[in-house]
């Protein structure tokens, strides 16, 4: 059986309301996981490391996943790394592209 887990957004963690309010609707049939993709710190943020958590996780499982802003472009790397492993994905409103957009969204000041 798949394991399904929920993928925070940036700036959040793994007890963000959406996680939780899934987590609590989805109870009793289904254990939806939260793992913390804030690695190795949310000040220091390296989705390379988010993926290498997930990748620890797996322990050759597969997984449905579902992926807000952050977490649904991670959901979406992982996939692509490891096909064998993602069965389904829910993305909402994937992250792609953030690296780009950042400038644009908090301003040249902030950045």
């Amino acid at each position: 059986m798949a394991r399904l887990a929920y993928l925070h957004g940036l700036g959040s963690g793994p007890q963000s309301y959406k996680g939780t309010l899934l987590q609590q609707r989805l109870a009793p049939e289904h254990v939806l996981e939260l793992p913390d993709l804030n690695r190795p710190s949310l000040e220091q943020l390296d989705p390379v490391a988010g993926l290498e958590h997930l990748d620890a996780l797996t322990e050759g499982d597969e997984w449905l996943l579902i992926g807000s802003s952050y977490g649904g472009w991670l959901a979406a790397l992982f996939a692509a790394r490891h096909p064998e492993w993602v069965r389904r994905m829910v993305l909402l409103c994937p992250g792609f592209g953030l690296t780009e957009r950042w400038p644009s969204l908090v301003g040249a000041e902030t950045m």
